[in-house]
């Protein structure tokens, strides 16, 4: 009796749990509370990367199932994602914008079954061969779709595609197109090709859309969750900058058009009727490209449309454009007009594309949702039960649509914002370090990446820009240090061999460096760095031939370099062969007339080749693409001084040391004139 009591008292412990877990489920919660889910891309070299945070797929959510699909039915795969709790479904559009052609297959069985599991496809396309296999049962609780996806690179035809069915059947077809949806059924003499997107006729049309739109040229969206701005520099028609603070308080209709838009004058011309017989207070603030500011047109238009009016640069605009497109994905783009409507924080909460009454405009500024369950209950499009209104805005993600686009300064505004919303994520703060690292801001930069490692001490792209970070401070025992760690963690790390080599070289250990820049070359043989770098220890060790060597192996990958041509120039010329360096320092221009260092070696080989105009245009050229720079300020001063235009030489000291008071090797010349 006792052992039944037990029994009977352990299954109600194990009942109880489950329905703890059951409330916590149905309340939108995981099981742990800190389980995300993982994603791991294939390294090309038997190795897998975690790349959980970058891809989008680490969700505080019990995933169950993973299935593959052309969802969009534009030619690559999609994601389906099944989670225990909610929300139950997640879809995943691949939206990338690879620049490469692709191929997908379907197919259908006659003699095999009949979606033709176990078939065995194998395309040729540019001297390259792929196979894949049509299998059953792709993972738990979910199943991929019956579809094979082919990436083609560059390839713009399959040469071939070769089906080996379960029957035994083997079927080759050739010269196909690339970019289609391949349908094969089993003994068909040919395919049935459909470019992506279009449907078969085999394939049942559904019966009614399932979202309707009042107009096919508008579309509107309310936001599930208020999007903050990018820190907008507008100004006035007078150029005096404009703030969207002063407009805080109260909610916001901020119009983007333009003067050449004839859909955007009717629109503000309707807006301006309506208002006035409505007695409407709802702020306007219209927004036009700087270019038009200056143009009478413009300047008639804004008074006829009475409303405020603001000009944006093309950085700012095209900000806008990425936080649109992020945010709503509409696929062929932002178009004008377009409104988009701020609450009382300057917050997005809705945005219309195309012509919008104003009626419509008054009463959605007059009903702006405050609590997540009526955002909620705005932003979906189709009635049913939603299990948690628990949900973030991705502002990592548009914090990378930034940097792609070339923003850096919004894309760190974005990393910033979700620090405030998950504080320690490591690839924001990545991202925050590297564009301070690109803008200069190197104490910021170490911080962040210090701050990265904190957290994931094997971050290993962290490490290596945390040791860039300290070099350029001048810590180069820090730096040193960082890079051998990276070395521990990551053996054969190329970047951090040619920093330890640099600081190597730096500090005065040639050899040492040397053997990191073989390695380079052991490990990367196409790659320039390592026959630079090398053939910059050569130099240093006065091996002229050896110095020669690697740059002309460098040259051979990559002629476009310009620096690599100048640097063989100035080998020719320390071994005297002045007629070949002026050949190599001329390339060197040629290749990119805007780099500086090549137009002052130039004027040096002119120089000793007794060509003093030549010499004085050159370096004149170079203070002209890098004012910043003191070589060719001193070289050219020494040239004056030689000719004889002492003064001449000491105007141009002087307007340097106007730009770099402290630079000594301008100040002991300038005195050794002024003897």
């Amino acid at each position: 009796m006792s052992r039944a009591t037990g029994v009977k008292s352990r299954l109600s412990r194990y009942e109880g749990a489950w329905e703890a877990i059951n409330r916590l489920i149905r309340s939108g919660g995981s099981w742990s509370g800190f389980e995300r889910n993982c994603f791991f891309a294939g390294a090309g070299d038997f190795r897998f990367v975690n790349q959980s945070a970058i891809s989008g797929l680490d969700y505080l959510e019990d995933g169950r199932g993973l299935a593959v699909w052309d969802y969009d039915r534009d030619g690559d795969p999609d994601l389906l994602v099944k989670n225990r709790n909610a929300p139950q479904v997640r879809i995943l559009r691949n939206d990338s914008r690879a620049a490469f052609h692709r191929l997908k297959v379907r197919l259908e069985g006659s003699r095999s079954n009949r979606q033709g599991i176990g078939a065995r496809v194998v395309i040729r396309h540019g001297g390259k061969r792929r196979v894949k296999e049509l299998r059953a049962g792709s993972g738990f609780l979910s199943q991929n779709s019956p579809e094979l996806f082919f990436g083609i690179g560059d390839s713009l035809k399959v040469d071939s595609l070769e089906v080996a069915w379960p029957s035994g059947l083997v079927q080759v077809f050739r010269d196909l197109p690339a970019d289609r949806e391949v349908f094969l059924r089993e003994g068909a003499k040919k395919p049935s090709l459909r470019p992506f997107g279009q449907r078969s006729g085999q394939e049942p049309a559904p019966s009614a859309p399932v979202f309707s739109r009042a107009s096919p040229d508008s579309r509107r969206v309310w936001l599930l969750d208020p999007v903050t701005l990018p820190g907008l520099q507008l100004r006035d028609l007078a150029g005096k900058r404009s703030a969207l603070l002063k407009y805080r308080g109260a909610p916001l209709a901020l119009n983007l058009w333009s003067p050449e838009c004839s859909s955007c004058v009717l629109e503000l011309s309707e807006w301006k009727k309506e208002r006035s017989a409505a007695g409407s207070t709802l702020p306007v603030l219209i927004v036009t490209d700087e270019s038009n500011r200056g143009s009478e047109k413009t300047a008639e238009l804004v008074r006829k449309a009475g409303f405020p009016a603001a000009f944006a640069g093309p950085e700012d605009l095209l900000a806008l454009s990425v936080l649109v497109e992020e945010v709503v994905r509409w696929p062929r783009g932002l178009r004008l007009p377009c409104t988009l409507l701020l609450n009382s924080a300057g917050d997005l909460v809705r945005i219309y594309e195309g012509r919008v009454g104003w009626a419509s405009l008054s009463k959605d500024a007059a009903d702006i949702p405050v609590a997540p369950r009526g955002r909620l209950e705005k932003g979906l499009p189709f009635p049913g039960k939603y299990y948690s209104s628990d949900w973030f805005r991705n502002e990592f993600q548009l914090g990378v649509s930034y940097l792609e686009a070339g923003l850096p300064a919004y894309g760190l505004e974005a990393f910033e914002r979700t620090l405030l919303l998950r504080p320690g994520e490591t690839e924001a703060l990545y991202n925050i370090g590297l564009i301070h690292l690109r803008a200069g801001k190197l104490e910021s930069a170490r911080k962040a990446f210090e701050r990265v490692l904190e957290v994931q001490p094997e971050f290993i792209d962290a490490a290596a820009n945390l040791g860039v970070a300290l070099a350029r401070q001048g810590q180069l025992e820090d730096s040193y240090r960082v890079f051998n760690k990276v070395l521990e963690l990551r053996p054969g790390h190329i970047e951090s061999l040619i920093n330890i080599g640099n600081i190597e070289l730096t500090v005065g250990a040639p050899e040492r460096a040397r053997k990191r820049f073989e390695e380079v070359i052991r490990l990367e043989p196409g790659l320039v760095a390592g026959y630079k770098r090398l053939g910059a220890v050569c130099r240093s060790t006065g091996d002229l031939d050896g110095a020669r060597e690697m740059y002309e192996k460098a040259a051979a990958l990559d002629s476009k370099d310009p620096e690599l041509w100048s640097n063989l120039g100035v080998i020719l010329a320390e071994s005297g062969r002045f007629k070949e360096a002026r050949k190599m320092c001329e390339t060197s221009v040629r290749v990119d007339p805007g780099y500086a260092s090549g137009h002052n070696n130039l004027g040096l080989v002119l120089q000793a080749l007794g060509e003093a105009d030549g010499a004085i245009s050159a370096f004149q050229k170079s203070i002209s693409l890098d004012p910043a720079e003191p070589a060719a300020y001193l070289n050219l001063a020494k040239l004056y001084t030689r000719i004889g235009s002492e003064g001449r030489a000491r105007s141009l000291l002087r307007s340097y040391l106007g730009r770099e008071p402290g630079h000594p090797g301008a100040r002991k010349l300038l005195n050794q004139l002024d003897e």
